[in-house]
């Protein structure tokens, strides 16, 4: 299943982090398509840390600008694959040689919103999709199996120095072989969004801004 392609906003839930709730109530959310309500996950533990690179920020442009997220993903899910067998899935895979850095990459369009006399953007959305790869399956059906991949939405909205991911529509696959499709990580959790260049300002944008984007743990929901 190939992630959806963006269409409009819609409210995230059961946010982890007061300051987004604000933001919820004002209608502001990750762009996400319509019709793809999160499935319930099996995800056990899913943290990430990693760059974010914009190639404006802040963007105000109208429809976003282009962005990119590379992270290094601890993620352990586990639930029922499409034939009825039971699988566990792991990133890193621990197995020596295959171990990868930054195994979490999503691009996405990102955009900003800015105030009268506020110099930093106090808020920001992000939509787009992402990939989970070189990950280890145990499959009940198929064995162990290497360079397993988890494919889906991708999207924040950012408050200040602050951001909740959220990820949708996933599957997880081997090759071009499906393991499991709908739920297998779908998720909130919110981090820590600190400029690494710039900033850019309301007044002077920056190209090419990176930021950190830390100690995010994505939540069912």
């Amino acid at each position: 299943m190939e992630p959806c392609p963006k269409s409009r906003f819609v409210h995230t839930r059961r946010l982890a982090l007061g300051i987004m709730m604000a933001l919820i109530s004002a209608g502001i959310g990750p762009l996400r398509s319509p019709g793809h309500a999160a499935a319930a996950t099996t995800t056990v533990l899913a943290q990430m840390t990693g760059t974010a690179t914009m190639e404006t920020f802040p963007c105000i442009l109208g429809g976003g600008c282009p962005a990119g997220f590379a992270a290094d993903a601890v993620v352990t899910v586990s639930g029922v694959d499409v034939v009825g067998g039971v699988y566990t899935a792991i990133w890193p895979d621990p197995t020596p040689g295959f171990t990868v850095v930054q195994d979490f990459n999503a691009g996405f369009l990102a955009e900003d919103g800015c105030l009268p006399l506020i110099p930093l953007s106090p808020t920001g959305n992000a939509g787009g999709s992402f990939t989970l790869h070189d990950g280890l399956v145990v499959d009940s059906a198929s064995g162990v199996m290497h360079h397993a991949t988890i494919t889906g939405g991708f999207g924040w909205i950012r408050a200040g120095l602050t951001v909740v991911v959220s990820t949708w529509a996933t599957t997880l696959s081997v090759g071009s072989s499906t393991i499991a499709s709908g739920g297998v990580l779908e998720g909130q959790g919110g981090g820590t969004f600190a400029p690494l260049n710039g900033p850019g300002t309301c007044t002077g944008p920056q190209t090419n801004q990176t930021a950190l984007i830390a100690g995010v743990e994505l939540l069912p929901v």
